[in-house]
Formats: C-alpha cells, sequence, structure tokens
C-alpha cells in the first residue's frame, strides 16, 4: 500500500505513467492499478477439490469443534499430527500430514472467529489525524557543540504526504556553562 501511496502522489506531482513504471520498476498495468485504487487488488484463489482428503473433512471437523464445545484443556485438544495419526489408525485414510495439516489449520481458524488476512485501508480528512514525533541531533560544528530539539508532525490528507516541522529549540553546550536560548520555527515540505 506504501508503493501505491508513493505512486499517487508521485502522479499528481506530474510524473508519468511509463517514468513511475520505470522508477518503481513495476508493470504500467500497476500503475494503472494504484492510480485507480488506493487498495491493492485480493488476489484470485483458485477454488480446486481435494478428492483424497475430502471424504474425511467432516470427520476432522467434527473431532475439531467437538474439542471446541467440550471445552477441552488446550493442551489435550487435537493438533494437526494428532489428526493426522488418528486418521491412519482409526480409518486406514492414505493422506498426506500437510494437507491435514493446512485444512486443520483452516477450521481452527474458522472456529476461533480469526481472519487470515485482514488489510484496513485509512483515509483520513485534512487536519483530522496526525503523527507527532520528538527527537534531538547535535550537528558537529567548529568549537562549540549545538543540541537540536524539535518535535515533527506529519499529516496526510488523501493520499498526499506533507510534513511540517515546528518547536525548534537549538541549545549551545560549553563544558563550562550552559546558556539555552529557543528559536521557534515553521517549515514545511512535501513528502
Amino acid at each position: 500500500m506504501e508503493l501505491y501511496e508513493r505512486i499517487r502522489g508521485d502522479r499528481q506531482a506530474g510524473a508519468g505513467i511509463r517514468e513511475l513504471s520505470r522508477r518503481y520498476k513495476v508493470h504500467r498495468r500497476t500503475v494503472h492499478e494504484a492510480l485507480e485504487s488506493a487498495v491493492p487488488r485480493t488476489r484470485k484463489a483458485p477454488v480446486r477439490e481435494s478428492p483424497v482428503l475430502g471424504p474425511w473433512k467432516p470427520v476432522i471437523r467434527g473431532w475439531l469443534e467437538a474439542d471446541v464445545k467440550e471445552e477441552v484443556p488446550r493442551k489435550q485438544r487435537h493438533t494437526a499430527r494428532r489428526v493426522w495419526q488418528r486418521l491412519e489408525e482409526e480409518h486406514g485414510a492414505e493422506v498426506s500430514e500437510s494437507a491435514v495439516r493446512v485444512y486443520v489449520a483452516e477450521v481452527k481458524a474458522e472456529l476461533a472467529n480469526t481472519a487470515l488476512d485482514v488489510t484496513l485501508g485509512q483515509e483520513h480528512a485534512p487536519g483530522e489525524d496526525a503523527e507527532v514525533d520528538f527527537g534531538s541531533s547535535a550537528p558537529a560544528s567548529t568549537g562549540s557543540c549545538w543540541c537540536c530539539s524539535c518535535s515533527s508532525c506529519a499529516c496526510r490528507p488523501r493520499g498526499v504526504g506533507s510534513r511540517w516541522r515546528s518547536s525548534i529549540r537549538r541549545r549551545r553546550r560549553s563544558w563550562r556553562a550552559t546558556r539555552s536560548r529557543s528559536l521557534t520555527s515553521v517549515a514545511c515540505r512535501a513528502g
């Protein structure tokens, strides 16, 4: 999503499609997708049947649901390996452990009501939300040391990044005495 945000910002600054494609090393189709929507499209997952594991899915689901309904202690619940071993021992099923592991993970996630992939797009109106950082730096100068303390406020309205630097305080430090003076400055640059 950061790539899409940078592409959209550079396009608003006047860059062309081919230029953006070369700059970010992506296909022009990706640049067009970034300009159409701020959130990347979800990939299509092919729906496939599982001919070997298919007949055993209700049995596996039953074991895992029983673990949840009967409130079995967490350490005693079925693991993917134990499910695979029970299928082989009790039912004589010839299925791969990896296929059982994937299916058990899907069922457990479904039973726990947890989403597997979550992406939240964020849109903020101008002035609605901001990030503030504080820091200090000590640039080297001849004979004396200056310590700069500053705060930085970043606002990103409608996908365009902008940054303001404010409340810059400079202190001169010497070995014998500490004198301080403050300077307040506001500078703006596009992010």
